[in-house]
């Protein structure tokens, strides 16, 4: 077999093709009975995960256990792999899961305990299939207002946690030890406590994590809530620049939720958020404040208004796709009637080389209509990659709080690859290592390659023979490297080969 080598630097990915399918409804039912609070993530290698508090015993409050779902087959079926100790009943939960090498999953939530409310992470690890221990992270947080992201950096897992105290202070944390100890201090002294104080978190394609917060704006003319942001270094967890208005209209801008493009060449960010136009009426329009470089000195957001009415909207979530070169990023909403007291969810997406263009399904995509709960039930997104059905899947409670769905994830094709794309397309993850390890490849169908490992000087230091590689994430052993930077070359027949730099710790 001929193996056609050209060299290149920059690793190829997956060019992402939105192919709008008329096949919402396909729900599917995770989860039957009364749901306090849930959240889901992913893995890279299309793995899905939902944690859900259920009051298993309406007469016993002090019921709640989480159930942990899994799904690996992109949302078509669940199945349960363990239920938990809760610590109480969660307002909200967040749920992070970590890459392959750390295999965990990290369910932060509160605890009320007396005069306390209890900022914790419940660490939950899935090679010992138990959970490892219940850190707290802040006795004193405000309930309902705290956000965590995930990254890798030196090779570990680092957490970075935002959220208010009771003091009105808003405060952020991190992690570098898989939540066991917490670090990190308060850095917004808040004029007064907004009725709703949202927080969130993300991070960016270059090393940044952004924040997004809502606070109150208190002066002889006005008592508003506005939006803020800062920039912070995810490597040193110190802060990149002041604070910075992401919306001021006046008004009451509360639920923020903040994403950013994983694509270098267009990091747009995006912040999500309710304006509420009239503060005597039900009408809580969704809006979304963009900016192309979001490291610019004036910013410039860019005001867009995504649905207006005089009924109620609310419930933004916004998120991006874990992959790095994607530009993308998807939003979903609820729009609730109150004529009839009915509940339609809305899917969209932006790109971040038009960051303030929004295109929409032209219907709402529920079988089972949510009822408004403003605690943290609202609709969350998924992602089900590395399947030809791959794509955006969203999750959402029923009626009154009851059963959890998901819907559509295997039929709507947002992350649509096409036939035939070359190895060099798909992505080597972690980038940074340790000598003995593994990195992986996530390949897009079954074929033969050759893996080599270069030093710095362009030297081979390590190389397969062929191959046999299948779909999905396959393992590449690193062997006996001193620690250093190296870049691994897959060869792949008649395709032009990708290679990536990896660094060895």
């Amino acid at each position: 077999m001929r193996f056609l080598k050209v060299f290149c630097f920059l690793a190829f990915f997956s060019t992402l093709l939105f192919a709008q399918s008329s096949d919402w409804g396909n729900d599917v039912r995770i989860m039957q009975g009364e749901i306090t609070s849930f959240d889901c993530d992913y893995l890279s290698d299309g793995t899905m995960f939902a944690a859900v508090q259920k009051d298993t015993v309406v007469m016993s409050p002090d019921s709640y256990p989480v159930i942990l779902y899994r799904s690996t087959n992109h949302g078509g079926s669940w199945h349960v792999f363990d239920t938990i100790q809760s610590l109480g009943k969660y307002e909200r939960m967040k749920l992070l899961s970590s890459e392959l090498g750390d295999d965990y999953l990290f369910i932060f939530c509160f605890n009320f305990n007396g005069m306390f409310n209890r900022l914790c992470v419940q660490r939950y690890n899935l090679t010992a299939h138990t959970l490892q221990s219940s850190e707290l992270i802040d006795a004193w947080a405000w309930p309902n207002s705290f956000d965590a992201t995930l990254y890798e950096h030196n090779g570990d897992s680092t957490i970075s946690v935002i959220f208010w105290s009771e003091d009105s202070q808003l405060q952020i944390r991190h992690s570098d030890n898989r939540g066991i100890t917490w670090y990190g201090t308060w850095f917004i002294n808040a004029q007064g406590r907004a009725f709703d104080p949202d927080v969130s978190i993300c991070r960016g394609p270059r090393n940044e994590i952004y924040t997004a917060w809502s606070a109150s704006v208190q002066s002889q003319e006005r008592d508003s809530l506005n939006l803020y942001g800062q920039i912070w270094d995810a490597n040193t967890g110190g802060s990149i620049g002041d604070t910075f208005i992401i919306a001021d209209q006046n008004k009451a801008c509360v639920q923020p939720r903040i994403a950013c493009s994983n694509d270098p060449n267009n990091p747009a960010l995006w912040c999500a958020y309710t304006y509420e136009f009239d503060l005597y009426q039900n009408d809580l329009d969704v809006y979304v404040a963009s900016v192309k470089t979001p490291d610019s000195a004036d910013y410039g957001w860019a005001q867009t208004s995504i649905s207006v009415s005089s009924q109620m909207e609310s419930g933004p979530d916004l998120r991006f796709y874990k992959s790095y070169g994607n530009m993308y990023v998807n939003m979903t909403y609820l729009y609730h009637n109150l004529a009839n007291d009915s509940t339609k969810i809305f899917w969209g997406w932006a790109s971040g080389s038009n960051h303030v263009h929004w295109n929409f399904h032209t219907t709402f995509i529920n079988d089972h209509p949510s009822h408004y709960i403003p605690n943290g039930t609202s609709p969350k997104i998924c992602y089900s990659p590395g399947a030809t059905g791959s794509g955006s899947a969203v999750m959402y409670s029923g009626y009154l709080e009851n059963d959890l769905w998901i819907d559509a994830p295997w039929t709507l094709c947002v992350e649509e690859t096409p036939e035939n794309i070359p190895i060099g397309d798909f992505r080597v993850f972690p980038s940074v290592i340790r000598s003995n390890s593994s990195v992986f490849l996530v390949l897009p169908l079954d074929c033969i390659y050759k893996s080599v490992i270069f030093d710095i000087t362009g030297r081979p230091v390590q190389q397969s023979g062929e191959i046999q590689g299948t779909k999905g994430v396959n393992s590449i052993e690193i062997d006996n490297l001193p620690s250093g930077i190296y870049f691994l070359e897959i060869n792949q027949a008649e395709q032009i080969p990708l290679k990536t730099r990896i660094m060895v710790i």
